[in-house]
């Protein structure tokens, strides 16, 4: 019996020195004093703004832009359009040779004025539905542009022949552009109609430009193993020398924080409990919790855990290193196996 009080005894006076001296040696971890932290790498927590993008690359084109066609077939007997014109809506850009349609039109005419004279009702009718068809092929020969804009290509000559359907012209309506961007499925989520988007066109990188969402693809696209989803902006501004098929770069914000505490993103150190810094306490650094909100590249906001005029350890990777390897030390004694007396017989 004295052995096993004496066995015991030692247990706990060693189980219980040793408890002691961690929780001495981690309080005493989980600080670095201020004197081993530069003047440089401390940063005063302050209120400011921020904003979160999504950055893409893509090309500018028209809101409306159609190719020119003739409802039918025949001679280009007219052209009344250059490339680079502009034109307004209504105007007449070319016309076939339509001899035999306006004297179709014509006989189709008079025979319906006599039926209204001299036929039944049942005739009259047959009359002016062959008129209606002898006026639509007739109007059929005439080219109108359909909306005012730049003619931007001409792909005719005067008695050329050409097919019904088959593109003789286009327009663009240069009067208003969007920026056309694929954006990474990943980022898919944080995309919404309305957005606010920053442009810079690379051939003018000193002209910014603003717009917004106004568009997002049903499906996804498949490019060299990368998937991305199709978005449309249009762009607010109207600039002369903004024109089709120019390349732009392009930030759709997609977050932002206003009058939030703003602290530097190399300054948290990230647990898998929550995000830490290091905050002056005295003439020490201590790990304080703390609950952040949006973030971009250099800069993430500070919802709870600090205050305005706090100081914090910022790109001093030696102490940071140094505070994350002593938050992560276990106490030995909640990892000891069950039955820790096990095997010990207590004597005569």
């Amino acid at each position: 019996m004295k052995k096993f009080i004496i066995i015991l005894l030692v247990l706990i006076l060693v189980f219980g020195g040793g408890y002691y001296l961690y929780h001495k040696r981690v309080a005493k971890l989980n600080t670095v004093k201020a004197t081993q932290t530069l003047p440089e790498n401390l940063y005063t927590v302050k209120k400011g703004s921020l904003i979160k993008t999504i950055t893409s690359n893509g090309f500018i084109e028209p809101v409306q832009k159609k190719d020119l066609c003739f409802f039918t077939s025949g001679r280009i007997k007219e052209i009344n359009m250059i490339k680079g014109q502009r034109v307004e809506k209504g105007q007449l850009l070319a016309v076939l040779d339509n001899l035999s349609e306006k004297l179709a039109l014509i006989r189709a005419k008079n025979k319906y004025e006599e039926a209204k004279i001299n036929s039944t009702s049942k005739v009259v009718e047959e009359k002016l539905l062959e008129y209606k068809i002898a006026e639509r092929n007739y109007q059929n020969t005439f080219l109108y542009a359909p909306f005012s804009g730049l003619i931007t290509e001409v792909e005719v000559e005067i008695d050329d022949q050409v097919n019904a359907s088959k593109p003789v012209a286009q327009i663009i309506d240069d009067s208003s552009f969007i920026v056309e961007l694929n954006i990474d499925e990943v980022d898919l989520d944080l995309i919404e109609l309305g957005q606010r988007v920053l442009i810079t066109l690379d051939a003018f990188p000193e002209m910014k430009l603003t717009g917004k969402v106004t568009e997002i693809g049903l499906t996804a696209l498949n490019q060299g193993g990368v998937v991305v989803v199709p978005i449309k902006v249009r762009i607010s501004e109207v600039n002369k020398r903004i024109k089709p098929g120019l390349s732009v770069s392009a930030e759709i914000i997609v977050g932002q924080a206003k009058d939030q505490l703003i602290i530097p993103i190399t300054s948290v150190i990230q647990k898998k409990d929550g995000a830490y810094v290091l905050k002056k306490v005295g003439d020490k650094f201590k790990p304080t919790r703390v609950i952040t909100g949006i973030s971009n590249d250099v800069m993430i906001s500070v919802l709870d855990g600090l205050k305005e005029g706090d100081q914090i350890i910022i790109n001093n990777y030696e102490a940071i290193q140094e505070i994350r390897e002593k938050m992560s030390i276990r106490n030995p004694f909640n990892n000891r196996p069950p039955n820790v007396f096990r095997g010990i017989r207590g004597g005569r």
